[in-house]
């Protein structure tokens, strides 16, 4: 057992410094796990941000008009701001004070570390880097890093018809994957910023997770 640090401690040394969140947002279900994580970031709730802008990747119109409800019911501290360019560049032209640290969020993170944010800010400070990551579990590259070190066991879909006979769910479907750590893994997650393994097979999402 680890006593954790206070949240007091963990973000002493920052109280001057202005940070927003960026979030790249396109779908209600999961922005309604992330808005947690992100009130409690809030400076006004003992975390370091000071602000949270939702830019539109690619949405449909009821993820908009819940992602505007949101707004409005935690303004000032979210806000949708004007952007230009396309596609990823109008993600990042928002970001445009050079004494304000900016942490991009994707919409589909269901879990943020207390710490997590102030130690990427401090880092950042540090001036050693020009960007930051968190530890993410299924990011494109750092999947390649957690299985150099052994942090990904070696869970296998299930073989087909082990349901039994009549049973027809799938392999995706299958929420218990048999895993073993003797043999080879199910593929090999390389150091690409689109491995094939995280990026375009169902396989390894599922895996990951």
């Amino acid at each position: 057992w680890c006593q954790r640090r206070s949240r007091q401690a963990l973000v002493r040394g920052l109280e001057g410094q202005r940070v927003e969140a960026i979030v790249v947002y396109g779908r209600k279900d999961r922005l309604e796990v992330l808005h947690t994580y992100l009130l409690r970031n809030l400076r006004k709730n003992g975390g370091v941000l000071d602000r949270v802008r939702f830019v539109v990747f690619v949405a449909k119109r009821a993820d908009i008009e819940y992602l505007r409800e949101l707004v409005t019911a935690n303004s000032p501290y979210y806000d949708i701001p004007a952007v230009s360019g396309r596609r990823l560049a109008k993600i990042y032209s928002v970001c445009d004070d050079p004494k304000t640290v900016y942490v991009k969020i994707d919409d589909d993170i269901v879990y943020i570390a207390d710490e997590a944010v102030p130690n990427m800010v401090r880092e950042r400070l540090r001036g050693r880097c020009s960007l930051v990551s968190a530890n993410v579990v299924n990011h494109a590259i750092l999947s390649a890093v957690h299985q150099d070190v052994g942090a990904i066991r070696n869970f296998f879909p299930p073989p087909p018809g082990a349901g039994g006979a009549g049973e027809r769910v799938r392999a995706w479907q299958e929420p218990r994957w048999p895993f073993s750590d003797e043999g080879l893994a199910l593929g090999v997650v390389t150091k690409q910023s689109q491995s094939q393994c995280v990026w375009a097979l169902w396989e390894c999402a599922a895996w990951m997770h």
